[in-house]
């Protein structure tokens, strides 16, 4: 049991692509170190809200639907969306999703280098942040 536990525990610790789980609330349930050093939130920030409040609000629409979806059984293949950093940039990250087999919700790969936008921006009020006037909650 313990060469399995610390099997598990190198899966989540190693990559360079961002790891995680999540229910199908919303909320992040585990995280790889990785979703630290790309994004700057704390493994704290990212569990403490919603992790739709760490989209880009023109993606929340379509990551919902893939929510929906995952609640199904359905695997997501290819997501891209745009994350906020702590320093206030966006992130894209392209994302594969599959059912967790208890369906409470599902294990997510975010590739960083496989995103085909270089840079994301635009200087429009929603490239202030994703909780930019919320004092640090809520979607913006």
């Amino acid at each position: 049991m313990q060469r399995v536990y610390e099997e598990l525990l190198q899966f989540f610790n190693v990559p360079a692509d961002l790891l995680c789980t999540a229910s199908l609330d919303g909320r992040l349930t585990r995280l790889d170190p990785a979703s630290e050093r790309v994004l700057g939130w704390s493994r704290a920030e990212l569990v403490a809200s919603p992790f739709l409040e760490f989209l880009q609000p023109d993606d929340r629409r379509a990551t919902r639907a893939e929510v929906d979806q995952l609640a199904r059984g359905t695997t997501t293949i290819r997501l891209e969306n745009r994350y906020s950093c702590q320093d206030s940039s966006w992130r894209g990250l392209e994302s594969t999703a599959i059912p967790l087999p208890d369906g409470g919700g599902g294990a997510l790969r975010h590739c960083p280098r496989c995103h085909r936008a270089a840079a994301i921006g635009g200087g429009g009020a929603q490239d202030a942040g994703p909780r930019a006037g919320t004092g640090g909650r809520g979607i913006a």
